[in-house]
């Protein structure tokens, strides 16, 4: 069961995250304003995107780093919506390979395990022009509707 959304194509509706849900997320997630989903597939614990940038953004170089990190973002929720339900990423880790110039990306998301309101997840950023790896990022997902999950993250955080 999977959802695959292109754009000017017709929607498929049998999946596990229904496309609402999904194109809710997209909508209302701050990487929707700053991305163009032109293509994504949302499977078992999996999602594949395709994304480039808003062409009436101009953020430069310093910008384009944490406009991946919010992509990233985006796209690990929509990996792991279905089972985890509204989640917010508690730790995040990205390694950068190849500068990016702002071109169209593929992004790469799994959940690697689950329990207890948390999920592991792995992401891979490639660009779509020429398949450079743009980086690789790691973390930890956390249920919005895990209060203790939140509060564990948070007394290890402040610790830390």
């Amino acid at each position: 069961m999977a959802i695959t959304i292109t754009t000017g194509a017709s929607i498929g509706i049998d999946a596990p995250l229904p496309v609402q849900s999904a194109s809710r997320l997209i909508k209302n997630h701050p990487a929707g304003m700053l991305f163009r989903f032109c293509k994504y597939r949302v499977e078992n614990d999996c999602a594949l995107v395709e994304a480039e940038l808003e062409q009436k953004l101009s953020i430069g170089a310093p910008g384009f780093r944490g406009a991946l990190g919010c992509l990233i973002d985006c796209v690990v929720q929509l990996a792991s919506h279905d089972p985890l339900g509204d989640s917010g990423i508690t730790e995040l880790e990205v390694g950068y390979g190849e500068p990016w110039q702002g071109g169209p990306v593929r992004l790469d998301a799994q959940i690697l395990s689950r329990e207890d309101g948390l999920a592991i997840f792995s992401c891979s950023v490639s660009s779509l022009r020429d398949g450079a790896h743009l980086a690789q990022a790691q973390g930890t997902l956390c249920s919005a509707g895990r209060e203790s999950g939140f509060n564990r993250v948070g007394v290890v955080s402040q610790l830390a």
